[in-house]
């Protein structure tokens, strides 16, 4: 991860029991352009959260 130079989203669920947010510390915390949004949500991010997934990646691609 440390070698990605271009702008990275982690979107997570904070609900999330799969792939918890505290478990991406380590991966994100090396990317050297990344945001990370947490939105309401479990695994099922588009399904639970479709308006602030939509949100997050809007403002990501607009950046």
């Amino acid at each position: 991860m440390a070698k990605v130079q271009c702008p990275t989203l982690f979107l997570l669920g904070a609900a999330d029991q799969m792939t918890p947010p505290r478990a991406t510390r380590t991966l994100t915390s090396k990317a050297a352009n990344a945001k990370v949004v947490t939105v309401n949500a479990g695994h099922a991010l588009m399904t639970e959260a479709p308006d602030e997934v939509l949100f997050a990646l809007s403002a990501f691609l607009k950046t």
